[in-house]
């Protein structure tokens, strides 16, 4: 399969490359460059007001929730968050599922006592229901989680290393990465 991934985090990134390494991953560190990725076989005519889409060129796309926001169409006040941590993924998945993707994710490591957005993808997800909910748009499958599960302790050094329990107990220098791979299948399974 042919993966997007977007996530700001480089070790998110280089976490996905050597996960996901099946397929072929495409990997974006800002909103920006995904946008432009995202939608650049949609065509606009300007006479008739029409957008048509054609496939896209990759299969998946797997997003991280939080990016930098974007100077592009800021102005005056609204130049103050160019480059804070916004929620901005999610318009990156609505974009990429509007632009005919096959599958789309939103993931966050951010739980919903840390942040209002990922307290609001909890809504999407029944309470008695563990597991994130599938949307149908247009002919995308759509998924917005924030599961403490689909993140993993690892090697600084070697993330392609799975730490075992023990020694998750005994090290002090592991960094948690998000497991782009178990996204990946929990989408394609449901």
């Amino acid at each position: 399969m042919k993966i997007l991934v977007v996530d700001d985090n480089p070790l998110n990134l280089q976490a996905a490359q050597l996960l996901l390494a099946k397929h072929v991953v495409t990997t974006i560190d800002n909103y920006d460059d995904a946008k432009k990725l995202i939608s650049k076989n949609a065509t606009i005519n300007r006479k008739e007001w029409k957008v048509t889409y054609k496939r896209p060129d990759f299969d998946v796309a797997l997003i991280d929730l939080f990016l930098p926001s974007s100077a592009n169409h800021l102005m005056g006040e609204g130049l103050m968050f160019t480059g804070e941590q916004m929620p901005v993924g999610i318009f990156l998945a609505l974009l990429a599922a509007q632009n005919m993707f096959p599958y789309v994710a939103v993931f966050t490591n951010h739980n919903h006592h840390r942040h209002p957005a990922s307290a609001c993808i909890d809504d999407l997800n029944p309470l008695d229901q563990m597991e994130p909910s599938i949307l149908n748009m247009n002919s995308s499958k759509l998924m917005m989680a924030n599961s403490a599960e689909w993140l993993d302790q690892r090697d600084p050094n070697d993330l392609s290393r799975t730490i075992d329990i023990q020694e998750k107990i005994n090290r002090e220098d592991l960094v948690e990465v998000k497991n782009w791979k178990i996204v990946l299948d929990y989408l394609l399974e449901h």
